[in-house]
């Protein structure tokens, strides 16, 4: 490859390299990104509604509750956990509470 070859894609390579670098740095600083929404931080408060639920006391995840070998999935909200499921095709929160096992014995 000679020289002028490689200056010549340098020249082409330069100016796509600081479009990109541009691009990804107005996003970080607005927070947009092209197709995405914007995430609100875990301590980004006065952004949400009133009324609404703050991100930072959600947490979604999975876990065998009753020990039947199968995940069901969890919203904790605060200090409280809630069932997450379909009830009548809608995504629903459920209160629950676990009874404690109880002991049987054979005579």
């Amino acid at each position: 490859m000679t020289t002028e070859k490689r200056k010549g894609n340098i020249k082409v390579v330069i100016p796509s390299v600081i479009t990109y670098i541009v691009g990804i740095g107005i996003g970080n600083l607005t927070g947009y990104s092209i197709g995405t929404s914007r995430a609100i931080s875990q301590t980004d408060t006065q952004l949400v509604q009133p009324g609404y639920i703050q991100p930072r006391d959600l947490r979604v995840h999975s876990t065998d509750v009753n020990n039947d070998a199968q995940l069901e999935t969890l919203v904790d909200i605060g200090e409280k956990s809630y069932l997450f499921k379909y009830v009548d095709n809608k995504p629903t929160l459920v209160e629950y509470m676990m009874k404690p096992a109880e002991l049987v014995e054979i005579k």
